[in-house]
């Protein structure tokens, strides 16, 4: 089943960090914005505006947390999702290449679609995993 969704881009003009603890701690930083807090946040606004807040919790809307992504030319962007739990696939030829595909955190849009779909995603640019850079898998 297709479903369609909103993306709101956020940008940020000046460094941003991400705490989860303490109000003051900038020892340790998460890597997005989970859609609790940015839940939290907008029933916040809510109260502040004074309308009401559901009892029940239902606001009428999901969330998803914040996920990366590249802006590119005029309205094109590049949206990375989360690494499934289960791992990514490899390839007998790719076993030199583990560590890599294991850093992986995040996938671009068309290798989640492809995930999800059941096709098979463990190219990854070939036996030297080419669409792997750094933690993103991107074409």
């Amino acid at each position: 089943m297709k479903r369609n969704f909103i993306a709101y881009r956020l940008t940020f003009t000046t460094p941003l960090h991400i705490g989860d603890y303490k109000p003051f701690e900038y020892g340790t930083s998460q890597k997005y914005i989970h859609s609790d807090t940015i839940q939290s946040a907008l029933m916040a606004v809510r109260a502040q505006y004074g309308l009401s807040i559901p009892e029940d919790g239902n606001s009428g809307f999901v969330i998803s947390s914040l996920f990366p992504f590249i802006n590119g030319a005029s309205d094109d962007c590049t949206y990375f999702f989360p690494k499934p739990i289960t791992g990514l696939p490899v390839l007998p030829e790719q076993v030199k290449s583990i560590k890599k595909v294991k850093k992986v955190s995040w996938l671009d849009g068309n290798y989640m679609a492809k995930l999800l779909s059941g096709e098979n995603i463990s190219d990854f640019g070939g036996v030297d995993c080419d669409h792997i850079r750094g933690n993103f898998l991107s074409r």
